[in-house]
């Protein structure tokens, strides 16, 4: 009887540590690099242009909308260079494309050095 007790136990001491842990994760995904496409839908949603109908909808188009909703108006856009750019909480979101030359310029200026934490502004 006290192995079944004690079974019991520490059956429910794990589940409660695994759902504890699953809750803390939540929302701490690494930023990734959003495709060109997204990317420019996802300009013309925070502009305020209109979109087209749902079922005429690209899956670009659907990908952004739920990635735009999910994001709770935080998305920003700047502009520099002459180019629209889009900002997440103050953290610049980057292109797929811009992925090479954006790791060519910190190895650059990290000499090598190894992992930087950044936020590219």
């Amino acid at each position: 009887m006290k192995c079944v007790v004690l079974l019991a136990l520490l059956v429910c001491t794990f589940l409660v540590h695994n759902c504890v842990s699953i809750d803390e994760w939540q929302g701490r995904r690494n930023p990734s690099a959003i495709a060109d496409d997204i990317y420019e839908a996802l300009i013309k949603i925070v502009e305020g242009e209109p979109q087209p109908l749902v079922k005429e909808r690209t899956k670009a188009q659907r990908t952004t909308s739920v990635r735009y909703w999910r994001a709770d108006g935080k998305i920003t856009i700047k502009e520099g260079n002459g180019k629209k750019i889009l900002y997440y909480q103050g953290c610049r979101m980057l292109r797929t494309s811009e992925i090479n030359k954006l790791v060519g310029d910190e190895f650059d200026q990290t000499k090598g050095s190894g992992e930087q934490s950044w936020c590219a502004h």
